[in-house]
């Protein structure tokens, strides 16, 4: 995790074969109330709903190519 400027806030050694959000569920569990972008490895909007309702962490993430329906604004969608 970095802050907006970059500077490395906190971060989880996996193996390189794990899922990456795995690593990001190390990371997230010692955080509440946050809005945190990730690539498009998390776009999985079962796990983002998960951290929304225990924690209130909000996942932004871009969209696929080929990915048709947006999530809903404020549920790992981005607002351009």
């Amino acid at each position: 995790m970095t802050a907006l400027d970059g500077v490395i806030t906190d971060w989880t050694l996996i193996p390189a074969n794990a899922n990456e959000r795995e690593g990001a569920d190390a990371v997230l569990e010692d955080y509440v109330n946050l809005r945190v972008r990730g690539d498009k490895g998390f776009i999985d909007g079962f796990w983002q709903a998960g951290w929304q309702q225990r924690q209130g962490i909000v996942v932004h993430t871009p969209k696929r190519v080929n990915q048709k329906e947006q999530h809903p604004l404020g549920r790992g969608s981005q607002q351009t």
